[in-house]
């Protein structure tokens, strides 16, 4: 693998308050399904609920991964096209958007 460049800014809201929105809701959800919320000793193992949940979460992860490696060539090809627009090759950059979407396309029609 290579080297992850540094973080660049981003008006993007921050990732830790969308975490902490997440676990409001789902303290609410938990509220709302047990009717009590998540405390130590309840009878539960801690140890394979987090497996589980684990298990899950890698299962999401690797689809994820196999998704982006069928996007990701598509979007890059996209943003390599709004840089290019006033430029002279933008019209072979969008050539090369349209082939990325079709590559697409046709990978989706292949995995079905």
């Amino acid at each position: 693998m290579t080297e992850q460049p540094m973080p660049t800014r981003s008006a993007r809201p921050a990732v830790q308050d969308r975490v902490i929105a997440d676990i409001e809701r789902r303290k609410e959800i938990g509220l709302e399904r047990y009717n009590t919320l998540l405390k130590t000793f309840n009878g539960r193992s801690a140890a394979r609920d987090l497996y589980e949940e684990q298990v899950d979460g890698l299962q999401y992860f690797r689809q994820l991964l196999d998704e982006w490696e069928v996007i990701q060539p598509v979007v890059e090809a996209a943003v390599r096209w709004r840089n290019g627009l006033n430029n002279v090759g933008s019209i072979r950059r969008q050539v090369a958007l349209i082939e990325a979407v079709d590559g697409l396309i046709v990978a989706k029609e292949a995995s079905a």
